[in-house]
């Protein structure tokens, strides 16, 4: 018997590589270019460690192609596959690893609206 989520999810041993939903993706893009929101596509990195004592090892991950770190993605997606629901995750960046920028918490109350606006008209527009 499987002892952990992620085993259960997988009909075999192997490694999943758990994706956003290509309708909820495309439609929230499609609408971030009508709105002309600056935004990005692409892969991300997730890690347990969020604020690391050697954060240039995030460096390590651009010429990949990975955009930011995050969290909780890979757990989101895997949990709406085995469920057989669809999942997006949409990110705002708030601070910048390895560069010592980042929003004060009056910049995070008030400059993610779009974003939201984006999440919500995307999932009711479908």
């Amino acid at each position: 018997m499987w002892k952990t989520l992620s085993a259960l999810a997988a009909p075999a041993p192997c490694t999943f590589a758990p994706i956003a939903d290509w309708k909820l993706l495309s439609t929230a893009a499609r609408l971030a270019e009508e709105r002309q929101l600056k935004h990005m596509v692409g892969n991300v990195l997730s890690s347990d460690v969020f604020y690391s004592a050697h954060p240039e090892r995030t460096d390590l991950w651009r010429p990949m192609g990975v955009l930011c770190v995050e969290m909780e993605m890979p757990a989101l997606y895997a949990n709406a596959a085995y469920a057989g629901k669809h999942a997006l995750g949409i990110l705002s960046i708030s601070d910048v690893i390895g560069k010592n920028e980042e929003m004060t918490p009056e910049e995070r109350q008030t400059k993610f609206t779009s974003m939201m606006e984006l999440a919500l008209d995307t999932v009711t527009g479908l």
